[in-house]
């Protein structure tokens, strides 16, 4: 059963249940409400299954009984039967047009249908009824952030979290919306407020570790991760699996490749229809070097989600290791049509359209590559080869040029990276770091990852601070400084300085996503929601295609 049912219909589904299990006295075997008692004792022992012949027959006999209509409708979500689920709740709400819980319920049924925008409608009624109802905005914020949709999740959780300050389901929706933002500490912080709030659920209190395990993750602190996904697991066993891929992918950043793949096979038995589990096992079963397995489960998990633009990616990478090089070329233009902005996919489909002698093919391919991502330096040694064996030699020598930097340029930032966790108190090795990143003109996410880092962890708000301000006279983007300084401003506790550096940074570069949603979270923070929001809306309409 889905978590989010679960919680949802429990309190409604146990009242029901509690009534007597038993016939009583005068009651004939086979009627109506021998036949409802039986349904109720059987789903008292927890056997869903048995308990739908009962059911049915006293459907039969009372077509229209609301009792009986709830309890099939909540059988139907119970044993995944949703579509036969949907009439009998359906008839219950023309039956009971003022309830809410049977809206709840036909909601909780169509959402795993895929038909959403029908389930919001059941959601948005019952807010008709009761506009501040806790259940429906959960069910409304929750289907926002699955839509990706930041304005309208970000509208539906401020009424939530206004309405229900100390409940840790609203708290751990709130720390999913500021982890779906980037916006790490203050997702930490709402998350850590709502196991503290001490949740009654423990699916709730598992969600609650299993995102602070993803959050550490993300910030590459491996311990705590690794603490708060053990925690999620033996809170919720039956419901495992989401955690323990985590745990893989978590071996898998620290290169312990044999346990990640145990992890991987562990979460594809748990989760056998989910197409990210197949696919992060088909990824560690190809780095082992087990090709054929490898691609067994990458086809399977094609199978089970053909959209997924990382599973193509990474079968088609496996054609081309295995001397496929037709197939590998037809996979990693599928891959390309589903992530045209993936700047890895279109280097690959370079390599491909080489290997196949489509030159013209592979030069555009590279060529996007490089516009995505300036600093992709396979992308600059393959074009740069190409370029010379048509005879362009300076352009060649150019494009080698900037790949040899660019190798250098990593291991010398690998190296200060090294050097500043070794030594967290020594703020020149801070100052070193992140001037050699400005001078370098690093892409501004990974530059403020950085900075976010070293502001967070270490301690060095000052120091970051007077680098910032003596590269910007000197920068050539002093856009992207600004909105270093100004995130480095949020990240000490300094809302109202990070808005002047950022509205400095939103005046002098263009439109950016990244840049308003980081200006959202300061307003946010001095108590101006509503200019937040306004931010969030124009983000949101630089992410929506045209």
């Amino acid at each position: 059963m889905r978590k989010s049912t679960r919680s949802l219909l429990g309190v409604a589904t146990i009242l029901l249940l509690a009534v007597a299990t038993q016939a009583w006295p005068g009651q004939q075997e086979g009627s109506y409400d021998a036949l409802l008692a039986r349904t109720r004792s059987l789903l008292n022992q927890r056997l869903p299954e048995e308990a739908v012949q009962p059911l049915s027959e006293a459907l039969r006999q009372r077509p229209d009984s609301v009792e009986a209509l709830w309890l099939m409708g909540v059988l139907s979500l119970e044993l995944g039967r949703f579509e036969e689920g949907v009439p009998h709740v359906t008839r219950l709400i023309e039956l009971t047009p003022e309830e809410t819980q049977p809206r709840l319920l036909l909601g909780a049924l169509l959402e795993p249908l895929g038909r959403v925008d029908d389930a919001v409608v059941q959601y948005r009624e019952v807010l008709v009824r009761d506009p501040y109802h806790r259940d429906a905005l959960m069910a409304i914020g929750k289907l926002a952030l699955q839509a990706k949709d930041e304005v309208a999740a970000a509208q539906i959780i401020k009424s939530l979290v206004a309405r229900y300050p100390t409940d840790p389901g609203a708290q751990i929706l709130h720390g999913r919306f500021y982890a779906f933002v980037g916006a790490y500490r203050e997702a930490l912080l709402v998350l850590q407020s709502a196991v503290l709030l001490g949740p009654s659920d423990p699916l709730e209190s598992a969600e609650a570790q299993y995102l602070l395990g993803t959050i550490y993750a993300e910030l590459g602190q491996v311990d705590l991760a690794r603490k708060h996904l053990e925690n999620a697991l033996q809170l919720t066993p039956e419901n495992s699996g989401p955690s323990i891929l985590q745990l893989g992918l978590l071996a898998a950043s620290q290169e312990l490749a044999e346990e990640a793949l145990t992890y991987f096979e562990r979460a594809v038995e748990l989760m056998p229809e989910d197409a990210r589990a197949h696919f992060r096992l088909g990824e560690a079963l190809q780095y082992l070097r087990e090709m054929s397995a490898a691609e067994e489960v990458l086809r399977t998990s094609i199978m089970l989600n053909p959209e997924l633009p990382e599973t193509r990616l990474q079968l088609g990478m496996l054609y081309l290791e295995t001397s496929r090089n037709d197939a590998a070329f037809a996979e990693l233009t599928k891959a390309a049509a589903l992530a045209p902005d993936n700047a890895t996919i279109r280097h690959q489909l370079g390599r491909a359209a080489m290997k196949i002698g489509d030159e013209p093919t592979a030069q555009r391919e590279f060529e996007a590559a490089l516009q995505l991502d300036s600093f992709h330096s396979e992308a600059y040694l393959a074009l740069g080869n190409l370029i010379v064996r048509q005879g362009q030699s300076e352009r060649g020598r150019s494009l080698l040029t900037r790949f040899r930097d660019l190798q250098r340029d990593e291991a010398t930032i690998a190296t200060m990276v090294a050097r500043v966790s070794e030594t967290p108190s020594d703020p020149v090795a801070q100052r070193s770091l992140l001037s050699y990143l400005l001078d370098r003109d690093r892409h501004e996410q990974a530059l403020n990852t950085v900075v976010s880092w070293i502001a967070s962890e270490l301690s060095a708000c000052n120091d970051l601070s007077e680098v910032y301000k003596a590269a910007l006279p000197v920068s050539d983007d002093p856009s992207a400084v600004l909105l270093g300084l100004g995130q480095l401003m949020l990240e000490c506790n300094n809302p109202t300085g990070a808005i002047t550096y950022l509205e400095q940074a939103r005046s002098s570069g263009p439109a950016n996503i990244e840049r308003l949603l980081i200006l959202a979270r300061a307003y946010d923070q001095i108590g101006q929601p509503d200019t937040a929001a306004r931010l969030r809306t124009e983000a949101q309409a630089l992410r929506t295609p045209r």
